[in-house]
């Protein structure tokens, strides 16, 4: 494994995390908050794709640093899945699952920003490390996002 393969790998879950963001922003616009708040956080992973590109740039790799990230087919079928199993998108059950695989994604990505932030520092790779260090604190308000609501939004939702 290389630093180059990393940010590969980070620059497409980076990419699924915008686009599961978009998804829960969509599907839950009765939740206000949930929709905006999902929307701006979207945004932070556009801005990581960014960075990324230009890290794996520098090293080799050949990333598109700003790829369409809105839902496209995958997560059209997933939400018809999702309802036929039950799951109809503006169920508070829906919710859960949704913020559940963002804190999970997110969690993913936080590990690969730890990777690159350690190599970084090893290798005295100043653009690099200056790069994870303005990227991985949002990954980490990502998560933080989506635990404080499955905490808060449970209870309401499983007891009901």
């Amino acid at each position: 494994m290389t630093v180059a393969s990393v940010l590969r790998d980070l620059y497409h879950h980076e990419h699924d995390m915008a686009r599961d963001l978009l998804h829960v922003s969509d599907v839950h616009k009765a939740e206000h908050e949930v929709h905006q708040a999902a929307r701006d956080l979207a945004e932070l992973s556009r801005g990581h794709l960014a960075a990324i590109a230009e890290e794996a740039r520098r090293l080799g790799a050949d990333l598109d640093p700003d790829p369409p990230v809105e839902p496209g087919l995958v997560e059209r079928l997933r939400d018809k899945g999702a309802e036929l199993a039950g799951l109809h998108p503006a169920s508070g059950l829906a919710l859960l699952h949704d913020l559940r695989r963002v804190h999970t994604r997110a969690a993913e990505i936080s590990v690969e920003w730890e990777m690159l932030d350690r190599t970084a520092e090893a290798a005295g790779d100043e653009d690099l490390l200056a790069a994870v260090r303005r990227c991985h604190p949002e990954t980490l308000r990502q998560r933080s996002w989506a635990a404080a609501h499955i905490r808060q939004d449970a209870p309401r939702i499983l007891l009901t």
